[in-house]
């Protein structure tokens, strides 16, 4: 089944790799005490973590929750040890628990942006990275994380501008400059319709010969929302357009060279 995305599932998942897990937690140095204290308990919690145990890191901080109820560290490590396990739903739980508790704490927007992510709640997930850019402004990780929401919501301008913050903050950045690049690159183009149902039928025919194709939904500057069919992605304008001319020839449909998420 064709999806109507700015891609299809494989492409969203090629992101979900690209994305970046920065789940920040907090370390305090344990002291030498003869019986646990709820420092060192907590201390151990965060070894269970940083030895790759989340599910004893768990059991630690759901102990000293019993206790602390009200310790918003506590719920936001226990969030970051339930995000590894797979347990989204309960690390948000817990850290939205955190965010009542304390909302200046660093990192919680951060871990909330990921969190949301995971669950292919994509605004949700650019409001939280908005508000961690608000208080860590150097944070590229952050402006790179928004950057992939923004290309699963259909707003690449705004993904563009969080791409080229980022390597303001970090010209190196591997995964920024490899999505800066696939954005600036061309697809083809196959069919543009009003109805919906016309470019699912369309590419599900692609679909069908083998073609990896995906939907692009775009509004006008008259408000009008159109369904563009696409296909592939090419790093230059040659290149695709020798592709175009094979597919034509091919498939005998109309098809021409766009830029990659623009009309």
């Amino acid at each position: 089944m064709v999806s109507i995305s700015y891609h299809t599932w494989p492409m969203e998942k090629r992101y979900i790799n690209w994305f970046m897990i920065v789940l920040l937690f907090f370390a305090v140095p344990v002291q030498c005490l003869q019986a646990k204290s709820p420092q060192e308990l907590f201390n151990e919690g965060v070894e269970e973590l940083k030895t790759g145990e989340p599910q004893a890191a768990v059991d630690l901080f759901t102990e000293l929750i019993m206790t602390e109820p009200g310790n918003a560290k506590v719920h936001k490590n226990r969030g970051v040890a339930l995000m590894k396990l797979g347990k989204v739903d309960l690390a948000i739980q817990d850290f939205e628990r955190a965010l009542t508790l304390n909302p200046d704490l660093p990192g919680l927007y951060s871990n909330l942006g990921a969190a949301w992510y995971y669950k292919q709640a994509y605004e949700k997930a650019v409001i939280n990275y908005g508000y961690e850019i608000e208080r860590e402004p150097e944070s590229y990780v952050s402006y790179f994380n928004r950057a992939l929401c923004r290309v699963l919501l259909n707003q690449p301008k705004l993904a563009m501008a969080d791409i080229a913050r980022c390597l303001e903050l970090k010209p190196d950045f591997p995964k920024a400059l490899e999505l800066q690049k696939e954005m600036k690159g061309f697809e083809i183009q196959t069919g543009a319709f009003m109805n919906q149902n016309n470019a699912v039928e369309m590419a599900g025919m692609l679909e069908q010969k083998g073609i990896d194709t995906h939907i692009l939904t775009l509004e006008d500057h008259q408000k009008k929302t159109w369904y563009l069919v696409r296909v592939g992605h090419f790093a230059d304008s040659k290149e695709a357009e020798k592709f175009c001319k094979q597919l034509i020839n091919r498939e005998k449909i109309t098809a021409i060279v766009r830029p990659w998420g623009k009309f």
